[in-house]
């Protein structure tokens, strides 16, 4: 070999399979119980979640407040794996946005928030899209 220059290995093209060879088996599909849960809840996040609900539930709190609560409820349904949709729902969250959406006093930073929790809230599965409408 010349100074500086690396030597390749020549590239093997790829083998055809023949049918019925190995490897050709499908996976097994994997068992689904009735005991299995359509969607499994976290009780500690529905806890810190349905403290976020009421206070964006509550009409009479305060925009500092409020806008604290929107952006947390905001931030944890934006957590990039698992994010806690359906605990959000068994809360009440919908409820709740959909309020203070419909809601004219509310100010238009708290209508971002309001409005982007909401559309994290659509990003779960079709069920719980459903839910929003």
């Amino acid at each position: 070999p010349t100074p500086g220059r690396v030597r390749r290995e020549p590239v093997q093209p790829l083998r055809k399979r023949k049918p019925g060879s190995e490897g050709d088996e499908e996976p097994a599909p994997m068992a689904v119980s009735a005991e299995t849960p359509k969607a499994v809840i976290n009780s500690a996040r529905a806890a810190q979640l349905s403290k976020h609900v009421a206070i964006i539930a509550d009409a009479q709190t305060a925009f500092g407040p409020l806008f604290q609560a929107l952006a947390d409820l905001r931030k944890d349904l934006s957590t990039e794996f698992h994010p806690p949709i359906q605990e959000a729902i068994s809360v009440g969250a919908v409820q709740a946005l959909v309020m203070r959406m419909r809601d004219s006093a509310t100010q238009p930073a708290a209508m971002v928030e309001t409005a982007w929790a909401l559309t994290n809230l659509a990003t779960g599965t079709s069920a719980q899209t459903a839910a929003l409408l």
